[in-house]
């Protein structure tokens, strides 16, 4: 198993939590300090001892990152580190424009700009798979070979939008997936009071133990992952019949929709309907809710 600590500000964490998400998908262990340390511990001492464990280490570069203290003192250990065995490797993530530490600069990077500046493009999640497959070439994983999930237990999108809805009735639920539709975010429940129930990757309880209370039955396996493989489990006979009825409700024709579905500005009623298609969209991607010994699972090795 490679390993891969990521320095960073703590300011660039939602970038971090989605690297870290989606590493682990290729049996990577990821070290990032809000899952490791625990309250009482010494810092230095914990970072210091992790990074002489891990075989690699991942700087993400952003205005935040080269302007923090904590990344330079991460740094400063990482590269005695690589001075004194020769082991540890590091690896330069642009993830927003900045000016690159001169020590640096000699070292190619990986970059995330052109993903972090088209976040709200439809093909976004292609863009930010290929630099995630160039981090995963880095430490020395063949990403073609590497990425898997179970199958076993698939939901549509949208149907693990409704079963919450129904399991939290009548407080209404938000399900936030990242950006580029690669992971799940976080789930919120609105109590109605102005408070909330938040649940996260890193909360106690997280989203996975929702997750196993809502959609699995007693005596199952816990979720340890939840993936979002880019595909699609619907025919294109479905497909048309949606189309179809939306544009009927909507008093546009199909063919006015498709030839403008590409380049929508302009047109009230084809922004509307894009929307509303390009969340239909989304709901009919399968999830993989990844259980405690399936193959893919943190706990299957």
């Amino acid at each position: 198993m490679s390993s891969i600590f990521i320095c960073h500000s703590s300011i660039d964490k939602p970038f971090v939590r989605m690297l870290k998400s989606r590493l682990e998908r290729f049996d990577i262990r990821v070290w990032v300090d809000e899952d490791e340390i625990k309250a009482g511990s010494s810092l230095i001492r914990t970072i210091s001892a992790a990074i002489e464990e891990m075989a690699f280490l991942a700087i993400i570069l952003t205005p935040n990152s080269v302007n923090s203290r904590w990344v330079q003192e991460e740094l400063e250990l990482a590269l005695g580190n690589q001075i004194k065995q020769a082991r540890l490797r590091v690896i330069s993530i642009l993830f927003r424009d900045c000016k690159i530490p001169s020590f640096l600069k000699g070292k190619k990077y990986i970059d995330f700009t052109d993903w972090s500046k088209a976040k709200r493009r439809k093909n976004s999640h292609e863009i930010f798979d290929r630099s995630i497959k160039q981090v995963v070439k880095a430490v020395g994983v063949d990403p073609e070979n590497s990425e898997r999930w179970s199958g076993r237990k698939m939901i549509k999108a949208g149907d693990f939008k409704r079963k919450l809805a129904e399991y939290f009735a009548p407080r209404a639920v938000t399900v936030h997936f990242f950006e580029d539709e690669s992971g799940l975010d976080f789930i919120k429940i609105d109590n109605g009071d102005l408070t909330f129930e938040l649940y996260e990757y890193w909360s106690k309880p997280s989203y996975f133990d929702l997750i196993h209370k809502v959609f699995l039955k007693p005596g199952e396996p816990p979720v340890t992952d939840l993936v979002i493989p880019q595909a699609l489990v619907t025919t294109d006979a479905e497909r048309d019949e949606m189309v179809t009825e939306m544009c009927l409700r909507r008093g546009i024709s199909k063919e006015f929709f498709w030839s403008k579905i590409g380049d929508p500005q302009g047109d009230a009623a084809i922004i509307a309907a894009k929307s509303e298609y390009d969340e239909w969209w989304f709901d009919q991607s399968p999830l993989a809710l990844v259980c405690d010994g399936d193959f893919g699972s943190r706990r299957s090795k």
